[in-house]
């Protein structure tokens, strides 16, 4: 992301940042919470830019970083002196000797330009030994030093280090944002952004992900058949669909996302629902035939199972059997 405007949905950040830039009021430390791909890393990039940017240097009202100056084009190129993203060897574990090596060692040397910012993605895995570590360069950092930290959590990190940071969360964003996003920004059609949107819950980060992984598209492509053919699954094609879903099982929560929000829209016609508030909108006429298909009682069965598989799915109970038996929930209809 290039501007703050692209951060869509992130107005407390955006607001907070773009203060603290027109009126000189930085501080020293800062934790971006939320799950990952909710912008912590853009806004934290962003603002880091923003802080160097040569064409706002002392000059009131300044907000977003040009993009043309120096600062600005060593940052876009990740190779910024002035701005160093704090990275760990093992994935499950900030440890306090890189801390130390990377912040703790280093801060104490004067910048190239106006500050020094140091980004520490993944803070949330720092042990207490770091946290403790990085503590003390908080209690008294250097004039020109800036710390920013992006946690999944904000009670991850000691109430001291909260006490002394700027405390912003990310928030969730509509879909009809993300949905426009994806089209204006991403050139995505937009028969083809809503669903994305729709299942990102909220998380721009897996909204360009679900549009915009080709492997992803397949995925969600050969799903939609075999929803297309829902009534009809029988034991044999409920076993190969189930043996495909095990298969690939690092789909699991999209896959059971898609089945969810499948079934509440033939529901949602079965009830009366206008077909522009459905989520598969290009498959108006195969849902509006399952509407007719299926009972109410048959709808809320299956949502029932798709609902007691997700729950199955999160305690990592027998994948491929839990699938078979919510595909066998889709064929004919029980009498």
């Amino acid at each position: 992301m290039n501007h703050f405007r692209d951060l869509i949905g992130q107005d407390t950040i955006l607001t907070h940042f773009k203060n603290a830039l027109e009126k000189d009021q930085v501080s020293h430390a800062y934790l971006l919470y939320g799950e990952k791909g909710t912008g912590k890393h853009s806004a934290a990039y962003l603002f880091a830019r923003a802080l160097l940017c040569e064409e706002n240097r002392g000059k009131a009202g300044r907000f977003e970083p040009c993009n043309r100056c120096h600062s600005c084009k060593m940052a876009l190129s990740g190779n910024h002196l002035d701005i160093i993203t704090v990275t760990h060897e093992k994935a499950s574990v900030l440890a306090v000797e890189e801390i130390r090596k990377q912040v703790i060692n280093t801060i104490g040397e004067k910048p190239y330009g106006p500050r020094k910012i140091y980004i520490i993605p993944d803070a949330e895995l720092m042990k207490d030994q770091g946290k403790n570590a990085l503590l003390k360069t908080l209690e008294e950092p250097p004039s020109y030093a800036v710390i920013i930290l992006l946690s999944r959590n904000k009670e991850d990190m000691l109430a001291t280090i909260i006490s002394r940071s700027v405390c912003l969360p990310t928030q969730p964003v509509k879909t009809e944002a993300i949905q426009t996003y994806l089209v204006d920004k991403c050139g995505i059609p937009e028969s083809k952004a809503y669903l994305p949107a729709a299942l990102a819950q909220g998380n721009l980060g897996k909204a360009l992900y679900l549009a915009q992984n080709e492997e992803m598209g397949e995925f969600m492509e050969d799903l939609i058949s075999t929803l297309r053919s829902a009534p009809n699954i029988g034991p044999l094609k409920a076993s190969e669909a189930a043996k495909n879903a095990s298969a690939k099982k690092e789909f699991s929560e999209t896959r059971l996302d898609m089945i969810l929000l499948w079934f509440r829209d033939v529901l949602f016609l079965k009830a009366g629902g206008h077909s522009s508030d459905l989520h598969f909108m290009e498959e108006l006429k195969t849902l509006s035939g399952q509407a007719e298909f299926y009972s109410f009682t048959d709808l809320n069965r299956i949502l029932r199972m798709a609902e007691k598989t997700v729950s199955r799915d999160y305690y990592d109970i027998n994948y491929e059997l839990s699938m078979e038996q919510l595909f066998l929930s889709m064929g004919v209809p029980k009498t």
